[in-house]
């Protein structure tokens, strides 16, 4: 099997730091890159060829939510998952608007994150 590439996108260092950790763990997933905002990720992760894009929906300039947009509308089969601190309706909803493939809340992605990066890959296979 292929490596799948997971790109990092969140304004939490410490964040960023416990997903790559996590993702390094696991067998056939890589990060292909991470950035602490949205504002110049759009090339940064054509050039990556990432799989799977890790969104914050809360970052300063261009929220997860347009980057999803922008992403999708220029990367159709990119796999995306936006992820915020809040468990709200709303929030999930628009993440699916948006194009992204799921939503998860913080607390829970290191326990659903590698999960639902599967699901992704094999809803694309």
């Amino acid at each position: 099997m292929e490596e799948i590439k997971i790109f990092i996108t969140d304004d939490n260092t410490d964040f960023r730091d416990r997903v790559r950790a996590l993702v390094d763990k696991e067998k056939n997933l890589v990060v292909a890159g991470e950035a602490p905002d949205a504002n110049h990720i759009i090339n940064e992760v054509m050039a990556s060829g990432a799989d799977v894009v890790l969104l914050d929906v809360s970052m300063p300039g261009m929220n997860g939510l347009e980057a999803a947009r922008t992403l999708k509308e220029r990367m159709p089969g990119l796999k995306i998952i936006l992820v915020s601190v809040y468990d709200i309706e709303e929030y999930r909803e628009a993440a699916l608007t948006s194009g992204a493939f799921g939503y998860l809340v913080k607390k829970d992605v290191m326990n659903e994150l590698v999960p639902l990066i599967w699901k992704a890959v094999v809803a694309t296979s």
